[in-house]
């Protein structure tokens, strides 16, 4: 009988939060024989000032599809459209696709965020987990990812050894034109090559990514890491 792997889904607001949020951790267990979604549920089509939403939108499905290949990961788009995320009906679909998944272990946005549809994220995937604990499921994992638009309130918990994987990472992160060249003047590059030296740095070695622990839903990564003490 074939030994059931361990799945994990990050889970972002628009395409890219969760690889930026996760995609370098998703890689590395990949590497340890896991099983990695990225579930994106808006495209974010809106992002491009230069761009109408509808071809930007397409060209963020092409460019999910091809960061996700780049690490191993399957992408999933929820199908809402960007500034329209019903949370009823966001939270329902999460709680379906965390069950139909089977997932062990989800990394989603902190609440602290200074965007509406993060903080909506964050509050959806608790709603959905909710529901989905009511049908019997339990998650292992639920850890809060560090971006660069949520980092009000965010004290990392959790170090994650990243350096094996982070040119791997870095570069599938380029396959999207938001990263390589942002037009809405977000530096993007320059943030998490610098956060993810800087937490290496914190955590002895060379790159590393941080997460936040939900208080009662943590479990073992078994990815090299050192856990904040005191």
């Amino acid at each position: 009988m074939a030994e059931t792997k361990s799945k994990i889904a990050i889970i972002g607001a628009h395409a890219m939060d969760a690889e930026l949020m996760g995609g370098s951790i998703a890689y590395a267990l990949h590497e340890k024989g896991w099983e990695c979604y990225f579930i994106h549920i808006t495209r974010g089509e809106r992002g491009n000032p230069n761009k109408s939403p509808a071809s930007f939108g397409e060209q963020l499905e092409i460019e999910m599809q091809a960061c996700a290949e780049k690490l191993h990961a399957t992408p999933l788009w929820a199908g809402f459209m960007a500034g329209s995320v019903p949370p009823a009906e966001c939270s329902a679909f999460l709680a379906k696709t965390i069950v139909d998944l089977e997932l062990d272990v989800v990394i989603t946005h902190w609440k602290g965020s200074f965007h509406p549809r993060h903080r909506l994220v964050h509050d959806c995937v608790l709603d959905g987990l909710a529901l989905a604990e009511k049908e019997g499921y339990r998650l292992k994992g639920l850890y809060f990812g560090e971006n660069m638009e949520d980092l009000e309130g965010f004290s990392p918990s959790l170090y994650v050894d990243i350096s094996e994987v982070y040119e791997t990472w870095f570069d599938a992160m380029a396959s999207y034109e938001l990263f390589r060249n942002s037009p809405n003047g977000f530096p993007y590059q320059s943030f998490y090559s610098a956060n993810s030296r800087l937490r290496g740095l914190e955590s002895g070695c060379k790159y590393a990514k941080c997460l936040m622990l939900h208080k009662s839903r943590a479990t073992d990564l078994r990815v090299g890491y050192q856990p904040i003490l005191g």
